[in-house]
């Protein structure tokens, strides 16, 4: 990506690469039985790299609402890197100006209110998006603060709230199905599974 929001670099694992690699598929159940959630929900696992001067801006990693395309319960980072310098992901869990620019929280490094997670070769963190009473937590409002110096490595994967594996997809009027059907025709139609 390469826009105000995120400028790093991501690459996401085929679905079914876990099944032929035995590394993968290890790396993933330990993601697995660090979130204590089925496997099933686990998305394939991203890749990013950071070079310097690229960040991530604050964000969610969930959109609030059960059932969502992105209902994200719970997030796992692993850093597959040492990062000389910067590179931190920080939470932040209020909503105002404080942050913006991002490296207004980035370089403070006694920001009230904020996490500040130093990338470390082998490190992980695990986070949820809710709390317990299924509220969209902002505590888990997070960046990635720019790499000043190095390359950072990441493994992300996000556990979704339904079966990711099993999901059905709604059609889209837009891309789905035979033009000149309207909605409704579409609606008619039996959803299918989406296999990549």
């Amino acid at each position: 990506a390469d826009d105000d929001i995120r400028s790093s670099w991501q690459f996401y694992t085929h679905p079914n690469a876990s099944r032929k690699d035995p590394i993968l598929r290890r790396v993933l159940k330990r993601f697995q039985r660090a979130a204590r959630i089925p496997d099933k929900f686990g998305e394939t696992l991203q890749i990013g790299r950071y070079t310097e001067g690229q960040k991530y801006e604050i964000h969610h990693d969930s959109t609030p609402g059960r059932g969502t395309a992105m209902w994200r319960p719970a997030t796992i980072i692993t850093y597959l890197s040492d990062v000389e310098e910067g590179g931190h992901t920080i939470f932040i869990p209020f909503n105002d100006e404080r942050c913006r620019p991002l490296s207004n929280c980035c370089q403070q490094e006694d920001m009230p209110g904020t996490i500040r997670v130093p990338p470390k070769l082998g490190r992980a963190v695990l986070f949820y998006s809710y709390d317990l009473e299924g509220k969209h937590d902002p505590a888990s409002r997070h960046a990635a603060c720019p790499v000043l110096k190095g390359t950072k490595w990441i493994a992300q994967r996000w556990f979704q709230g339904l079966d990711f594996e099993d999901r059905v997809h709604e059609l889209d009027p837009e891309y789905d199905g035979l033009p000149g059907l309207t909605s409704h025709e579409l609606g008619l139609w039996n959803m299918e599974r989406v296999d990549s």
